[in-house]
């Protein structure tokens, strides 16, 4: 009989236990595989992050949301949420996502996601809140995750808050994008865009959830500036780059790093300063007055 002692059986890849997606490619529907599709309510499909028609859902502020339905994920147990959101204020309370209802009893201990007062929100029961700084008229990218009692918040791919609380809330009620329901009925109202809604069965790693910013944000990205009568310069740069060829009164220069993450907005002016950055490399993307992606270039930071 052969000795085997030396052969080591790998162990079983760990499933990723999405139990609901929704790409919002022209409809509501879950592209998990496991058919848990949304109710949408007055709420309009619009352009996503890339721009491409029909493939995000806008909400007025008025009376749009939409009803995810029992999806099997208790808060009791290890979960991870995942979105992009473009609020057009950050204003008032407006609701994002959760289940939270605010009515006495379990219900009361559900999820709530908020944009508070020019803030994201995350509460939980006990009183625990975690929030972060947001910015209005921009696609941004939220995380929330919970392994045990312990739960962290990631804005634009990065941990941005995180803690741990003294029990876990045991509400399975279904989900709600945009619109609050307590005991007065639907309000907070949300009034911007949403897309890329992500609920796992499990706590997503920090890596995992870098890696699903970065493939959104890279695909964002659009063509290199082939138009030979815009000019960028100097390339490399030290500190201040001028566009020119561009109305630069109505564009707006987003800059990126490497990695594909926003740093900064530059708005209405031909001078793009680089002076707080290190050296590296960093995309910058030009908008029209119109916010359409007109190139992007790469800039070497010395």
């Amino acid at each position: 009989i052969p000795d085997l002692s030396d052969i080591v059986i790998p162990p079983v890849v760990e499933p990723q236990y999405l139990r609901a997606y929704y790409p919002f490619n022209g409809n509501a529907h879950d592209e998990s595989g496991n058919g848990f599709d949304a109710a949408i309510v007055n709420a309009q499909l619009t352009g996503d992050i890339n721009g491409n028609p029909n493939s995000a859902y806008a909400f007025d502020g008025t009376g749009n949301y939409i009803i995810i339905p029992h999806i099997g994920v208790r808060l009791s147990n290890n979960f991870s949420i995942l979105y992009w959101f473009n609020p057009n204020d950050i204003q008032n309370k407006q609701w994002l996502f959760g289940n939270r209802q605010g009515f006495s009893g379990e219900e009361k201990n559900g999820l709530e996601s908020s944009i508070l007062n020019g803030k994201l929100s995350f509460f939980w029961p006990d009183g625990l809140e975690a929030s972060t700084n947001i910015n209005a008229g921009e696609w941004q990218f939220v995380a929330f995750t919970k392994e045990g009692n312990a739960y962290r918040l990631y804005y634009n791919g990065e941990l941005v808050d995180g803690g741990v609380k003294s029990s876990s809330p045991a509400n399975n009620d279904p989900w709600r994008i945009g619109a609050q329901l307590d005991q007065n009925g639907w309000g907070a109202f949300f009034n911007g865009k949403m897309d890329e809604v992500r609920i796992y069965a499990r706590t997503l790693s920090g890596t995992e959830i870098v890696d699903l910013y970065n493939e959104t944000i890279n695909s964002y990205l659009p063509k290199h500036n082939n138009d030979k009568h815009i000019n960028i310069y100097p390339n490399p740069v030290k500190s201040v780059f001028y566009i020119k060829g561009l109305n630069t009164e109505k564009v707006t220069v987003e800059v990126f790093n490497e990695n594909g993450k926003q740093l900064k907005i530059f708005k209405n002016t031909p001078e793009v300063n680089l002076s707080d950055y290190h050296p590296g490399v960093y995309m910058i993307r030009v908008l029209n007055e119109k916010g359409k992606s007109l190139f992007t270039e790469k800039i070497i930071k010395l």
